[in-house]
């Protein structure tokens, strides 16, 4: 399945995890392209399981649950690594929703690279401050080398990072933060300019 995108979505207690599988359903280019879909829940308990095991009923895709529990999201993008079928690895966040060119975009960037980052917007409520919207933290930004990444909206070639040993470094998983390169072994780095929006 060397073509075949595995979109990974690591889940914590987020209602708004059912709306990111909601905006899956409107991808674009899906025809060309095989997808699966794999929820990491991170809670302690499987509680949410079911409700994704329904939910996948009347899902366009399949869908696997993954129980990974501990409040590390380390060790859910690890579980991701080791449950994914595919090559290619498509991750958002349980806060974020796609576009619908969200996956057509990542698929294209993918040529001669290892990693693809897109950006990601944040969409602020109208009871926000000002000052909130116009800094605008929430929104990533692809600046600088991979080491520095984000895995709310990219996609990563899981061969590599098998065949170099690569994981996701678990003493950061608490911080939410960008846990990836840690074997010294830097990614060919792709810049997908297209955005997923975060709720």
């Amino acid at each position: 399945m060397q073509d075949a995108v595995t979109i990974c979505m690591c889940t914590f207690r987020r209602e708004s995890a059912f709306a990111a599988l909601d905006s899956f359903s409107g991808l674009e280019g899906t025809g060309e392209l095989p997808v699966e879909v794999l929820i990491i829940d991170n809670d302690e308990t499987d509680a949410l399981q079911t409700r994704f095991e329904a939910y996948a009923a009347n899902f366009p895709f399949p869908l696997r649950y993954v129980h990974a529990p501990a409040r590390n999201i380390s060790i859910a993008r690890n579980a991701a690594l080791t449950h994914a079928r595919t090559r290619w690895l498509a991750f958002i966040d349980d806060d974020e929703v796609a576009t619908p060119d969200w996956l057509k975009h990542l698929a294209m960037a993918r040529n001669r690279t290892d990693v693809v980052i897109g950006r990601c917007e944040a969409v602020y409520g109208p009871d926000l401050p000002a000052w909130v919207r116009a800094c605008d933290f929430h929104s990533n930004r692809i600046r600088g080398n991979p080491t520095n990444a984000y895995t709310s909206n990219a996609l990563i070639d899981r061969d590599f990072l098998l065949r170099h040993g690569i994981r996701f470094r678990i003493e950061l998983g608490r911080t939410g933060g960008r846990t990836l390169f840690s074997s010294g072994r830097s990614p060919r780095l792709g810049d997908a300019s297209f955005t997923a929006r975060m709720q």
